[in-house]
């Protein structure tokens, strides 16, 4: 599975784009988050959403094979 990293956690892990494979079928949002923090250790303390096909997902919701799927960093901002 294709995962794109964004901002820090791209910069941290030296890549934009992660190739994961998943152990289990039907494979959650919570496996590939562990897959991601066990394969890039940068990545293992990191904060960051998952999202999926464009909306943020909880670690229950499983993946299919052509998600698209992005870990989104903390994102802070506002007026001056």
């Amino acid at each position: 599975m294709r995962v794109l990293l964004f901002a820090g956690l791209a910069e941290a892990a030296g890549s934009r784009e992660l190739d994961l494979e998943l152990p289990t079928a039907p494979a959650t949002v919570g496996d590939l988050e562990a897959a991601v923090r066990e394969r890039v250790p940068a990545l293992a303390r990191a904060v960051f959403r998952v999202a999926v096909n464009r909306a943020y997902a909880s670690p229950k919701q499983s993946l299919a094979a052509r998600d698209e799927v992005a870990l989104i960093p903390p994102v802070s901002g506002g007026c001056t």
